[in-house]
């Protein structure tokens, strides 16, 4: 990208109708050239783009569609003057602004309202969905005394919007679904659903504890979240793949992604031009490039577009897995669904996943089936506890050789990085397990065919503490090319 600076003479002082245009919400800015083009492109037969008539026209929508003040690049306009004339977006999804958009919200919302909860000896385990952000796990009591609900166990992190709660019988559970449907907390209403619990987590034969010392009637464990899959992460998981939550572009060609990408960018600078004209204080005078940027569409400089990369699959050298359990409750080394913060804490493997190598997907399996059979557990996102936490796979090529698809045939070093959390295991037990580790990596590298290049298998160990400070040490396990070891 370049900037075009004007340094002979300094600008004149902006219009009145300038300064009032200015301080619109989401102006653009003579960028008639370039919907000219794309008009062009559209008219002439040519292949139509991606976005075009995908959004609503902003002058369009804040004016009188009959207004003759309306848009002024009239029917060349890139952006749609109606909803009849705007068009779903790539991705399948349409303007967030449009009737289209708001009615789908709305029926997904009836949807989520219908949903019945399950009342039932054997199914006293709810989550509350629409929790602030903000609560953790005394808030969520609170909330629960003061609305005079009664329950064995009460479990919320923050930063979810989902709690877990355990009922100790079916009238606890009948009060709190009459209570939370009467009355809403600060405005915003907060939901009863069903929390499934995965097949790995088995009911116990003894009773557990509740919160206040009481014996829940249900025989299951009070530590529910890890598990429990929330309404949300169902309902996120049904529809999400793993290549739809890492690649989310994947479902478009390569050249409509790099369209995409340029588009977001242009926008995103176009903003920072928008941004500086109302920041700027008054009798104070716009800075050259402000008004320069009325040459090139409202961009601060131009853009020269996104560069193709020389490699499209398998292209990123680092790697960094998370490590949990999948839906059906299987540790799994992966890429979670969706977004922590929405509850979603289900971990799927690398499959069909375009921007990860098969070299790393290749050492993210041989980790999994290692985790298969470890004594220590994997980590747990909601009660901050476990061992295994992380897996990181770094590959790198040699400097004289050259980029192309076949890049992984390239590949002559990879450096494993396991990190861990040693909070409360014993030195030699953690010992034992890298041990074994080492030797399974290094045994499913030599068996594969071709056999897959390992330089280095480096263990960061976090010792983690309740107020969240973590310290970090990096130990070399399994050294290749190095002539010394951290301890």
């Amino acid at each position: 990208m370049e900037m075009e600076m004007e340094d002979n003479k300094a600008p004149s002082p902006p219009s009145p109708m300038e300064s009032d245009v200015a301080g619109e919400k989401r102006k653009r800015e003579d960028d008639a050239s370039s919907s000219a083009v794309l008009a062009a492109a559209n008219n002439t037969g040519g292949a139509q783009h991606p976005m075009w008539k995908t959004s609503l026209c902003s002058f369009f929508r804040r004016r009188a569609a009959s207004s003759a003040d309306g848009c002024s690049h009239g029917d060349s306009c890139r952006y749609a003057h109606s909803e009849e004339e705007l068009r779903p977006r790539p991705d399948g999804t349409w303007d967030p602004t449009s009737d289209r958009a708001k009615k789908l919200r709305k029926v997904a919302a009836d949807e989520v309202e219908e949903e019945v909860v399950t009342i039932d000896d054997k199914a006293l385990d709810k989550c509350l969905v629409g929790l602030p952000r903000g609560w953790a796990n005394d808030r969520l009591k609170t909330f629960l005394q003061d609305k005079g609900i009664s329950y064995a166990t009460a479990k919320k992190k923050k930063g979810m919007t989902v709690g877990f709660v355990t009922f100790e019988n079916i009238e606890q559970l009948k009060n709190a679904i009459e209570v939370l449907t009467e009355n809403q907390s600060g405005g915003k209403e907060i939901k009863i659903a069903d929390a499934n619990r995965r097949s790995h987590q088995k009911l116990h034969t003894e009773k557990p504890v509740s919160d206040n010392g009481v014996t829940t009637e249900n025989g299951t464990s009070v530590d529910v979240p890890p598990g429990e899959t929330s309404a949300p992460e169902a309902a996120i998981s049904n529809k999400k793949s793993v290549r739809d939550a890492v690649t989310p572009l994947a479902h478009m060609s390569y050249n409509d992604q790099l369209e995409h990408k340029k588009n977001s960018v242009a926008q995103i600078l176009k903003r920072l031009t928008r941004n500086a004209r109302k920041a700027c204080p008054t009798g104070i005078p716009l800075p050259d490039w402000v008004f320069k940027s009325k040459e090139i569409g409202g961009l601060p400089c131009k853009l020269e577009g996104i560069l193709e990369s020389p490699v499209i699959n398998g292209y990123r050298n680092k790697c960094e897995f998370s490590v949990g359990f999948s839906l059906e409750g299987k540790k799994t080394v992966g890429f979670m669904l969706g977004n922590f913060r929405e509850g979603v804490t289900a971990v799927e493997e690398p499959v069909d996943c375009p921007n990860v190598s098969e070299i790393s997907c290749k050492y993210a399996l041989m980790f999994q089936d290692f985790l298969q059979s470890s004594s220590l557990p994997v980590w747990n996102r909601v009660d901050n506890c476990g061992f295994w936490r992380q897996f990181t796979v770094r590959e790198g090529r040699c400097q004289a050789q050259a980029v192309a698809q076949n890049a992984e045939n390239q590949i002559s070093e990879v450096m494993l990085i396991v990190q861990v959390c040693s909070t409360g295991v014993d030195d030699a037990v953690m010992k034992d397990e890298f041990d074994k580790l080492t030797v399974a990596l290094q045994q499913g590298a030599a068996t594969c065919s071709p056999p897959l290049p390992l330089t280095t298998i480096v263990v960061q160990v976090s010792l983690s503490s309740l107020s969240g400070s973590k310290t970090s040490i990096y130990s070399f396990l399994h050294c290749l090319n190095i002539s010394a070891c951290l301890n």
